[in-house]
């Protein structure tokens, strides 16, 4: 029996010339943007991954595939030790393919025997892991990130994140103003970390932008990170955000949601883990000021993301989905207990990587 899922992912699948049977085609992942399928080829086996591109996020989702395009010819003109997501072309011959109903699809080939984990238990998995997004880093390096598009614009961009926040804290709803005061305090007290980044003069360089463990396929053999997956937003940016959004996703074992904050902080050996581990795979390309403000980036990342929950908070959860009514407040009140966590640290923590 086919899906009713307003699209038909078996039309999807024949364009990209996978013939699947009859059967509904499972989902793959956890994503939280776009919608991913894992369809099998009735007659060779051969599977493929299936993916509607969401443009609302991705407005053009032909920049999300053109990148994708020179990425894996980049990685596959050198001995990579990664395993890639090889694009598949469709029928037409594009490797966009645009259904009945005006979405927008593409194809890569399924990695085999690999699996993926959204959080880690130790930091056995921790070091790899980080590694691994630090080789992906090192191997985009000769690449010029002035080749790839900007498929979110202004992503990182934290100058223009603080207009908004700060439109949010004068025009947002009053009592969630008055019941925030204290955490609207203290983002005031701390942005001035955005500026820092700017007056860096950091270069350019093609970095993932969502560097977390749920982006990593791990060999169901012998258990090492073997891939980096989910390029859409690869793109030209800072090596200290993708730090930073290891810190900030890897170091704590808590959710970005857990409401109890005395359990919210930086685990000292699971960031020494982590940062051993994309050290290692970043190898010798960060220049000094890159590596002497990495912890900067860490701070930048936690920060910014808890003005976001904050100020989505404010004007009433427009963005952010939520299962009650304060949980972005719960979640801004997390990160910056994260981020307060990483201050009193800091000397500690920078110790491990210079």
């Amino acid at each position: 029996m086919k899906e009713n899922l307003g699209f038909s992912v078996h039309e999807v699948a024949n364009a990209f010339l996978c013939f699947p049977s009859e059967e509904t085609i499972p989902s793959l992942g956890n994503g939280h943007i776009n919608d991913t399928f894992l369809a099998t080829d009735e007659n060779t086996g051969i599977q493929v991954v299936l993916q509607r591109i969401n443009t609302h996020v991705f407005r053009e989702p032909e920049k999300v595939v053109e990148n994708h395009l020179t990425i894996y010819n980049h990685l596959t003109l050198q001995p990579s030790r990664l395993k890639l997501l090889q694009p598949i072309v469709s029928q037409s011959g594009e490797y966009l393919y645009k259904d009945i109903h005006g979405n927008a699809w593409r194809a890569v080939k399924y990695i085999p025997d690999t699996f993926a984990i959204e959080s880690a238990s130790s930091a056995d998995i921790i070091y790899p892991a980080a590694k691994i997004l630090g080789l992906y880093l090192r191997e985009l390096s000769t690449l010029s990130a002035e080749k790839l598009y900007d498929t979110i614009p202004n992503f990182h961009n934290s100058i223009l994140r603080t207009r908004a926040f700060s439109y949010a804290v004068k025009y947002g709803i009053p009592e969630r103003i008055k019941e925030a005061k204290k955490e609207i305090q203290w983002v005031r007290e701390h942005q001035s970390i955005f500026i820092k980044i700017t007056r860096l003069s950091l270069p350019f360089r093609a970095v993932h932008n969502d560097a977390k463990i749920g982006n990593i396929l791990f060999d169901k053999n012998n258990g090492q990170a073997c891939a980096v997956i989910d390029w859409d937003t690869t793109m030209r940016g800072s090596f200290l955000s993708d730090f930073g959004d290891m810190v900030r996703t890897i170091s704590t074992t808590t959710a970005e949601d857990d409401p109890n904050l005395s359990a919210v902080h930086v685990d000292y050996h699971r960031f020494e883990a982590l940062t051993s581990g994309w050290l290692d795979g970043v190898g010798s390309i960060l220049t000094s000021v890159e590596r002497e403000n990495l912890l900067l980036g860490a701070h930048w990342l936690i920060l910014e993301q808890a003005i976001r929950f904050l100020g989505d908070y404010l004007v009433g959860d427009k963005y952010y989905k939520i299962k009650y009514p304060d949980h972005n407040l719960i979640r801004a009140k997390n990160q910056l207990k994260l981020f307060q966590s990483l201050l009193e640290q800091e000397t500690e923590l920078k110790k491990l990587i210079l």
